[in-house]
């Protein structure tokens, strides 16, 4: 932990690592990019690993009470997320999730539900479907939102960011009963306008793709995570929770809050 990460935890920040993950499969022959991957028995290793050490989950329900009053939770704890919702998130990385005792929260781009989304680089997979988001959600899964397309908010109009942002929160809601009020940026980009766009609609918070585990009361709108690609080694898995300096990743983020280029 650095020396501005020690020193906000006890100001107005808590100090929580966020992890993102895409895709709990092996990488297919031939995909351009094996970075969103992730083996199932490797994924185990990890979450071991964080058991062993003394983690526990946290949502987000509980992560912005304890946010809000600036005042760390009891114990070491840990947020588990997903981006896009593959299907394999519900048929293989929730088995493990139980297994393990972990909870986790699933960003569904809601207007590919039960079809299949193109990942550039990544190649191509399929989106849960309704009765699957169903099924996680009576597994003690959270299903938040991703948006509607995948589409990157800083590439169009603010009234087509706004249906992004609107729809795939109706769309989740009627799904799963529960309210949605938790947003992932598509490739981790947004602008200010886009966070005014959240607070319009009722989200109480947002992820991006900004590096780091402190976080700020001012950033519930882009908190920060760490990415766990293919590539990561066990020993990097732990680098990356425990001793890596995230200080670059932060300016670069208060540079795009306040609307500059990163």
């Amino acid at each position: 932990m650095t020396m501005s990460e020690t020193t906000a935890t006890h100001t107005d920040s808590i100090t929580i690592p966020i992890l993102y993950y895409h895709l709990i499969a092996a990488p297919p022959a031939g995909v351009k990019s094996k970075s969103i991957y992730m083996e199932p028995e490797r994924f185990s290793r990890q979450l071991s690993l964080l058991k062993f050490l003394g983690y526990r989950d946290i949502g987000f329900d509980e992560f912005t009470h304890y946010l809000e009053a600036s005042a760390p939770p009891p114990g070491r704890r840990v947020m588990i997320t997903f981006d896009d919702g593959h299907a394999d998130n519900c048929t293989a990385a929730m088995p493990v999730l139980k297994e393990h005792g972990f909870g986790a929260t699933i960003f569904v781009t809601a207007g590919y539900i039960g079809k299949r989304l193109n990942m550039r680089i990544g190649g191509e997979a399929p989106i849960v479907s309704a009765d699957q988001i169903r099924e996680l959600v009576r597994n003690g899964i959270d299903v938040q939102s991703h948006g509607m397309t995948h589409a990157n908010l800083a590439d169009m109009s603010l009234d087509d960011a706004r249906r992004e942002i609107v729809d795939s929160k109706k769309i989740l809601e009627d799904i799963t009963g529960r309210p949605v009020e938790y947003f992932s940026y598509p490739y981790g980009v947004f602008k200010p306008r886009h966070i005014e766009l959240l607070k319009e609609a009722g989200y109480r918070a947002a992820v991006s793709t900004a590096r780091g585990k402190t976080h700020f009361s001012a950033e519930r709108y882009c908190l920060k995570r760490i990415p766990v690609h293919h590539e990561r080694s066990l020993f990097g898995f732990v680098q990356y929770l425990w001793f890596k300096s995230y200080d670059r990743a932060q300016a670069k983020l208060d540079r795009q809050r306040e609307g500059k280029k990163p």
